[in-house]
């Protein structure tokens, strides 16, 4: 990771209104994913927990995490609350249309951590009767798949280039406007407490890909945890917009940037020009 942004504002407005966002999402789903509703709905690719038990009968969880939760790599991480699914697929087709860059949807990791965790919660945590869960063994389970997802999580924001919080009032609340930044949701307060511990490194070329799956909707906890989004650059929907026309006007002049070479456009325009 080499930068990380906080980017306010982003609104159905910014992609011309809710049709042309809903076009975009419609375009990085299919047109850059290539997937379907019927894909969405029925996975074909993720293997029952047999596939990862070893001779021992314990489960291989570096290969759990490989496969089911992939080890893609992509320009920029996406962090986000899952209510705005919508909006955040949008901006994932836009980056790839207009700059030519891979976003990683963080979650689309969910859809993934929830059948996993039920696949070892029938196979491992059932009671007797076999109608109900043993509340220990579920505590267990469930650490053990959000540790994974986690760790999955942190390599992902580790290895792309740059990180962007899109801070929504679905993300972060605040009741003042003087109070510090919170969040609901703990991969989003995890998310951020890693971009800023992570080792930031020099901007350099990612092999291209781009990743998203199918995402859960259930009930948030109310905790109140820190946002901390203090170490983040701010990114506005204007230096997006003047993004995208520098790379349109190297288009029209036969030359494309894509990756890290079109992200290099923005940090000029970000730090160069703050001197």
């Amino acid at each position: 990771m080499f930068s990380r942004f906080n980017l306010s504002g982003l609104t159905e407005e910014f992609f011309g209104g809710k049709n042309a966002c809903e076009k975009y999402q419609k375009y990085y789903r299919e047109d850059v994913l290539g997937l379907t509703d019927e894909d969405k709905e029925n996975d074909l690719f993720r293997k029952t927990l047999r596939h990862y038990l070893q001779a021992n009968g314990n489960l291989d969880a570096a290969t759990m995490e490989e496969e089911w939760f992939g080890s893609v790599q992509a320009d920029i991480f996406l962090s986000h609350s899952h209510r705005d699914e919508t909006l955040i697929e949008a901006f994932a087709g836009w980056l790839h249309e207009k700059c030519g860059v891979f976003a990683f949807v963080d979650s689309s990791l969910w859809g993934y951590a929830d059948d996993l965790l039920r696949e070892i919660d029938n196979n491992y945590c059932q009671n007797g009767d076999r109608q109900t869960y043993s509340y220990k063994l579920r505590n267990i389970s469930t650490s053990y798949v959000h540790m994974i997802l986690n760790t999955a999580l942190a390599k992902m924001i580790h290895q792309t280039e740059c990180l962007i919080f899109v801070n929504t009032e679905n993300s972060t609340i605040k009741e003042n406007i003087t109070d510090e930044s919170k969040t609901l949701s703990p991969w989003i307060y995890s998310e951020l407490a890693l971009s800023k511990i992570i080792e930031p490194h020099e901007p350099q070329e990612y092999l291209k890909h781009s990743f998203i799956l199918n995402e859960s909707e259930e009930r948030q906890i109310p905790i109140e945890l820190p946002a901390e989004i203090e170490h983040l650059d701010t990114l506005t929907t204007q230096h997006l917009t003047d993004w995208a026309s520098a790379i349109e006007i190297l288009k029209q002049n036969g030359r494309e940037l894509t990756g890290s070479d079109s992200l290099i456009l923005l940090y000029w325009d970000l730090y160069e020009n703050r001197k």
